[in-house]
């Protein structure tokens, strides 16, 4: 085929109609069963529900990130600890003893076969709530 396809609407890829890109809004979503699992728009792209990938994927480089700001300063404005410091503590050296470093291996994909370090995100969670 030469030259542009345009289609109005959504593209169906199986007969059953589960698999479907759809365009609307500047928008362009790929969807499964009904869900969308990959959203992208001018601004950037979403994934939606449990992926998982061959390689890792980090953000600690410093180029992803803005409003760096020392630990203690953010937890002085953002949070209120579970339990209340010891005399004597700070609220980032309670922050620092809750936080469980563990070592780990992925369950599935390349990096499975290495050694991971870091921390278990529903634990963090318990520390750092919403």
């Amino acid at each position: 085929v030469g030259g542009d396809v345009v289609i109005g609407g959504k593209l169906v890829l199986d007969s059953a109609g589960r698999k479907e890109i759809t365009s609307s809004d500047g928008r362009v979503e790929f969807v499964v069963d009904g869900a969308p699992r990959v959203s992208v728009s001018e601004a950037g792209g979403s994934l939606h529900g449990v992926w998982s990938t061959e390689s890792s994927v980090t953000t600690s480089d410093r180029r992803l990130k803005t409003a760096i700001e020392p630990l203690w300063k953010t937890l002085a404005m953002t949070t209120k600890p579970k339990a209340p410091p010891k005399e004597g503590d700070t609220t980032v050296s309670w922050i620092l003893r809750e936080l469980r470093p563990v070592s780990f291996r992925l369950k599935q994909g390349a990096e499975s076969k290495n050694i991971n370090f870091g921390f278990v995100a529903q634990e963090l969670e318990q520390t750092f709530p919403n």
